[in-house]
């Protein structure tokens, strides 16, 4: 069995942003950069819901380095039928 790295996901919506200090342990960076799809898939579900203009990114870091982003961006746009 091989080593595992720690891995940190910090979430940034401009209103809530989030720095991992914990981490989580994969055995590799495929593992985390699907981990880091999930959770941002995970948490845009609500705001889809929610509507309106809605941005998240989850930034995926080995230790201090940033290794691999995922971003998530919500427009809308209304358009008017009658004339």
């Amino acid at each position: 069995m091989g080593t595992s790295d720690m891995y940190f996901f910090d979430l940034f919506d401009g209103a809530n942003d989030k720095v991992d200090v914990v981490g989580t342990s994969f055995d590799d960076e495929d593992a985390a950069r699907q981990a880091a799809r999930s959770m941002l898939a995970d948490r845009v579900r609500s705001e889809v819901l929610r509507g309106g203009e809605y941005l998240m990114t989850v930034r995926l870091r080995r230790n201090t380095m940033p290794i691999f982003s995922v971003t998530f961006a919500l427009t809308e746009e209304h358009y008017r039928l009658d004339s």
